[in-house]
C-alpha cells in the first residue's frame, strides 16, 4: 500500500522550523517593549508612593505641630519626627527603581516639613528653590521621573 500526500497527518520539519522562526522574530520585537512597559509601571508606582509619603510627612508635621524629616535614598523613604529618632517610619519603593538626588543609591535627598507645610533643608534653613527627587528604573536609566517639592510644600510630578 502506498500513502498519498493528501492523507498524511501532522507537520513536516520545514513547516515546524518556519513556525519557530516566526515566533522567535515576534518575541525579539516584543521583549524590549515589554521591558519598557514594566519599567514605566514601576516608575508610576514609585512616584505615587513617594508623593504619598511626602504628603504623609506634611500631614504629620501639621497635625502634631512639629517638623518631619524625609530622607529618600535608593529604594527607601524614611520619615522621622523632629526630636524623635527612636521611631522612624520606613516606606519602600518598588525593588526595580532607585530614587535620590540623581536617581542612584548614593544621591540621598533629605528635607523637612514644618507645621505650616514649608520645606526646609537638613540644616534647618528654608529652601529657596524647588528640591527635585529623581526616580529611575534600574534596568533602563532612560525611564525616569522627577518629583519636585517647592519651598511652600507644593509637590509635583514632572
Amino acid at each position: 500500500m502506498t500513502k498519498s500526500l493528501n492523507n498524511r497527518k501532522g507537520f513536516g520539519l520545514i513547516e515546524l522550523l518556519v513556525t519557530i522562526a516566526i515566533f522567535a522574530i515576534l518575541l525579539a520585537v516584543a521583549t524590549p517593549n515589554f521591558s519598557n512597559i514594566l519599567s514605566r509601571k514601576d516608575i508610576n508606582s514609585g512616584s505615587a508612593t513617594l508623593i504619598q509619603a511626602l504628603n504623609k510627612a506634611k500631614k504629620i508635621a501639621h497635625s502634631e505641630s512639629t517638623r518631619v524629616r524625609v530622607t529618600v535614598s535608593g529604594s527607601k523613604i524614611t520619615l522621622v519626627k523632629a526630636n524623635d529618632d527612636t521611631n522612624p517610619q520606613y516606606i519602600h519603593l518598588p525593588k526595580r527603581i532607585n530614587a535620590g538626588s540623581d536617581g542612584d543609591e548614593g544621591g540621598a535627598v533629605a528635607i523637612m516639613f514644618n507645621a505650616d507645610g514649608l520645606v526646609f533643608n537638613f540644616g534647618g534653613d528654608q529652601i529657596n528653590n524647588a528640591t527635585n527627587i529623581q526616580i529611575q528604573a534600574r534596568a533602563n536609566a532612560s525611564v525616569n521621573r522627577t518629583i519636585s517639592i517647592t519651598s511652600l510644600g507644593m509637590i509635583a510630578s514632572l
